[in-house]
């Protein structure tokens, strides 16, 4: 083949004409873009097949195929020239198996290797709709009925010849007004030559179809997003522009929030995974990638069974489907292995996806990696266990030191009273003596005091009764009667608000005791002592507020230490600073509490509260 033929197919293949060459035997042997393009085939699909072959026999077609091939032998016997009028036929491989109404003219020509072939030559012919035929079949009716819009307008002066009344009520103008417009003024986006531009491989029939997706501005200037199908049609033998506008602007919000969702579920540090009803994998997003190891690719149509381990608490996956598949939301914890075999621990939360119908057509997982948190619970735990260890290893010591000491301590009591001093004349021997005499009855009241936070610790078989704060209250103030011979102690009550507690009487009564005697202990010399002791109610808990003006605490040095064992905080006499903490495990064993407020040398506050959870109605 030499360069002239080369150029010649070359030319011939990429014209925009419909043609093609066939053999004798009506195989094709080259063929035109135009042809491609207007049949929706690629090249290799259609050389050296037969022509006929790709024509479709129905009954408004099967005649004119029939002619065709009787035309095509007859041109290749006899060598002359046929012209085949327009005829009807449908092309099976264009995908929408659309007809075309082709005039074809066959010619016999010979090839570079002087082999006869056959030239043939396709006019196209545009399916022509006429007024009269529109009216007849009651087709403007049906087209000013719909929803989307419809224009026709002429090709040269691009001025609308007919608008539906979809397109009026949409745009807000009459169709008078329409009349006198052009797709350009419906359009900010274009002018009058990029418009023109954009129709242009229609009017070259390089298309016959194009569709955009551009803007419409209504008569009061609001913009709305359209998708509009172009077509070139014939109307009386003109030709004429017909477009389609459809509104897609719920479908462009509706664009806007999925690629929102999109971005939202791309960039979520929680791993999330969708499966079809079988439970195979459809979608992970990176952060699941980067906590398993597993791509996308390699976790697509795999169940995620390749993640399971023994260590989830057995019945968890049975639950789990259980409760899915009824369309219900499961909550639960997996103890996962990813791809490299390290385990790991998540919190998931797996929900049905359920259509508009009300069925479930996939499965999605929200999961967080709680590895870490497991880590601190399962420290925590253990480390609770070993506190109760040692306590309760405390708790035995204690009591067996006490145990131990007390009788041995007994007899040294015994022996010490039994000791006359007044006899001992030896100075030395008397002063021995007496320290060892004080020291034995201070061991004697350590233990004492051991033994008492014991029994508060150790009391588990306490029950709780309606007790009455007035009547604690009275029996405390006069256990400290002597305390206040002189009537300087200027004391007020009232328990109005609430009266009742849930607690135990020996304890409150206690409690009570404690708190007055401090009050008298570390009262102001520079003011008579006032204790006010009154109750408030709440829904689920009775407050009693006990104040006093004396020397009050410095909490911003000793907050931390109030209720410590025996901590003081004044430089009295005769303290042992085991009272607060007494009460404090009195409040806290029963399920209350006691805080403090208060400023030095203004006098202190401490608020009891008891829980109202198990009193009964009044």
């Amino acid at each position: 083949m030499n360069d002239t033929m080369i150029d010649f197919q070359y030319l011939f293949e990429n014209s925009a004409e419909l043609e093609l060459i066939l053999s004798k035997e009506l195989t094709i042997l080259s063929v035109t873009n135009g042809f491609l393009s207007l049949t929706h085939t690629q090249k290799l699909q259609i050389i050296n097949q037969p022509f006929l072959s790709f024509l479709q026999s129905k009954p408004d077609s099967e005649s004119n195929v029939n002619l065709l091939h009787r035309q095509l032998k007859h041109a290749i016997h006899q060598q002359t020239n046929i012209q085949i009028p327009v005829a009807t036929y449908h092309f099976k491989q264009n995908q929408f198996h659309q007809q075309f109404h082709w005039q074809i003219t066959i010619t016999p020509v010979v090839n570079h290797h002087k082999e006869a072939v056959i030239k043939l030559q396709i006019h196209n012919h545009v399916p022509q709709v006429s007024a009269n035929s529109i009216d007849n079949l009651s087709l403007t009716a049906i087209l000013d009925k719909s929803l989307n819009e419809i224009y026709i307008f002429d090709v040269f002066t691009l001025q609308f010849e007919y608008v539906n009344e979809g397109a009026l009520k949409n745009l807000g103008y009459t169709r008078q007004e329409m009349l006198h417009l052009t797709p350009v003024h419906l359009k900010p986006k274009y002018n009058e030559a990029s418009f023109r531009e954009m129709l242009e491989p229609l009017k070259k029939g390089e298309s016959d179809k194009l569709v955009i997706e551009t803007v419409h501005k209504r008569k009061d200037n609001t913009l709305y997003d359209v998708q509009v199908h172009q077509q070139l049609i014939s109307i009386n033998n003109q030709l004429k522009y017909l477009s389609i506008v459809l509104d897609i602007t719920e479908d462009k919000k509706n664009q806007i929030t999925l690629r929102k969702l999109s971005k939202i579920v791309e960039q979520s540090p929680a791993s999330i995974v969708i499966t079809n009803l079988d439970g195979n994998i459809e979608y992970v997003n990176p952060a699941f990638s980067k906590l398993t190891g597993y791509t996308f690719k390699q976790a697509y149509g795999k169940n995620p069974k390749i993640l399971k381990t023994q260590f989830t608490q057995p019945g968890t996956h049975a639950h789990m489907w259980k409760l899915i598949k009824q369309g219900k939301v499961w909550h639960g914890e997996f103890c996962n292995k990813k791809k490299n075999g390290e385990l790991y621990w998540e919190s998931a939360t797996i929900s049905p996806i359920i259509n508009s119908q009300g069925n479930i057509t996939h499965y999605v997982a929200v999961k967080e990696n709680i590895t870490e948190r497991k880590k601190v619970e399962r420290e925590k735990e253990k480390m609770i266990v070993d506190l109760i260890k040692t306590n309760n290893e405390l708790d035995q010591f204690t009591f067996i030191a006490t145990h131990n000491l007390r009788a041995p301590l007994s007899n040294l009591l015994s022996i010490v009273d039994l000791l006359k001093t007044d006899t001992i004349q030896d100075e030395r021997t008397l002063k021995l003596i007496t320290g060892f005499k004080e020291s034995t009855k201070m061991l004697d009241a350590t233990l004492n005091d051991l033994l008492k936070i014991l029994l508060i610790k150790n009391d588990l078989d306490i029950n709780l009764k309606p007790i009455s704060l007035t009547e604690a209250c009275q029996y405390a103030i006069r256990s400290i009667s002597q305390l206040n011979n002189n009537g300087d102690i200027i004391l007020e009550t009232d328990f109005s608000a609430a009266d009742t507690v849930m607690f135990y009487q020996p304890y409150l009564e206690s409690i009570f005791h404690n708190l007055l005697t401090n009050s008298i202990r570390y009262c102001s010399p520079e003011r008579k002592l006032h204790i006010s002791i009154r109750s408030e109610l709440s829904k689920k808990t009775t407050f009693v507020y006990f104040t006093d003006n004396g020397l009050g605490i410095d909490l911003e040095k000793n907050k931390d230490k109030v209720f410590g064992l025996y901590q003081r905080f004044h430089s009295h006499q005769n303290t042992k600073g085991l009272g607060l903490y007494m009460t404090k495990s009195q409040m806290v064993s029963l399920g209350g509490n006691i805080e403090v407020e208060s400023q030095v040398n203004q006098g202190v506050t401490f608020i009891l509260s008891f829980s109202n959870k198990h009193l009964p109605a009044l």
